[in-house]
């Protein structure tokens, strides 16, 4: 072979290998992507209910989040949404804004970034109360192979049952009481006690506050018969503060508008504990709790000729202050 030939095949063999190396780096790219939804936690979709109780009739709220969890970009993303029994999708939003259904309970994204996250809202209006908490499902579809082998395919990735709420009647309870409106009031009231509240707007992207405010009915502080109160706030807009009226139609034996006691339970409602741990509930300062609290008494007058009326500013944290006195 002369040496022009020899010089032409060693050209050749070497854009060869250029072509195989690059074939190489392409496949490790794609492979270094990662999973669109990797395995584990946390999970790449979830789902989250609010309020706690939801009141027949009244609207509650589904959130569902996905994750592009991956670097390379999921095509053709639908976020659903599967809402118990005992609901209704009533208007469905979502974050960025794509194109959304309350037919199928689900917004089409078309791409989705790695590393980016959206947002679908479902509020939904309850129709039937339910004997204990329910759930709800979220789901993420799109074409990519999720870092599977094989031709990329419709993956379909489901969420773990989301947190809990429960389905109230009112008219057979008046004791709790939750909807997603916008700023607004909302009452509950057993004979002995009633909590009505004025809340500002949710902060964010939400589009309505999910809010529930109410007499615990199944946890009975020990060696005692009064109830236990709890408001359930979101994060309030402008760390917003909601007014809370709480009547005590009877005060217990021995008790005065100004000797009474206002506690908060902490860890409430997954822990109950000892009452004589809990933190007595400060007075306001300038209408607002004291520096780290979350809720404080800004007025409290004589309720009838036995009981009491508390004025309270609550702060949204996406916690229930338990309340107790």
């Amino acid at each position: 072979m002369n040496v022009a030939a020899r010089s032409k095949v060693l050209v050749l063999l070497g854009l060869a290998l250029a072509g195989c190396l690059l074939v190489v780096f392409a496949s490790r790219g794609s492979a270094a992507s990662g999973s669109i939804c990797p395995p584990g936690t946390p999970s790449c979709i979830n789902a989250s209910l609010f309020p706690g109780f939801v009141a027949v009739g009244s609207n509650g709220l589904a959130a569902a989040k996905f994750t592009n969890m991956g670097t390379a970009t999921a095509t053709h993303t639908v976020v659903s949404v599967q809402l118990p029994t005992g609901t209704s999708a009533a208007a469905v939003s979502s974050v960025p804004a794509a194109s959304c259904s309350t037919t199928t309970v689900s917004c089409s994204f078309g791409n989705v970034t790695g590393g980016s996250l959206v947002k679908v809202f479902v509020q939904f209006t309850a129709t039937a109360a339910s004997s204990g908490p329910v759930t709800a499902t979220a789901t993420v579809s799109f074409d990519e192979g999720n870092g599977n082998n094989g031709t990329p395919t419709n993956d379909t990735v489901v969420s773990a049952p989301s947190n809990k709420i429960t389905l109230v009647d009112t008219g057979a309870s008046t004791a709790v009481n939750g909807k997603c409106t916008g700023a607004s009031s909302l009452a509950a009231s057993t004979a002995l006690q009633a909590l009505s509240a004025t809340y500002p707007a949710a902060s964010g992207d939400l589009p309505c506050t999910p809010v529930d405010t109410g007499i615990d009915l199944v946890h009975i502080v020990a060696g005692s018969n009064d109830r236990i109160t709890f408001i359930d706030l979101p994060l309030l807009s402008g760390n917003g503060l909601a007014t809370v009226l709480w009547d005590l139609v009877t005060l217990p034996q021995g008790s005065n508008v100004n000797n009474f006691v206002l506690r908060e339970i902490p860890g409430y409602p997954d822990t109950i504990g000892d009452p004589s741990t809990w933190p007595a509930v400060q007075a306001c300062v300038s209408h607002s709790p004291p520096a780290g609290q979350d809720v404080c008494i800004d007025a409290r007058d004589k309720l009838g000729s036995k009981g009491i009326r508390l004025t309270l500013k609550v702060l949204g944290k996406s916690t229930d202050p338990g309340l107790w006195g």
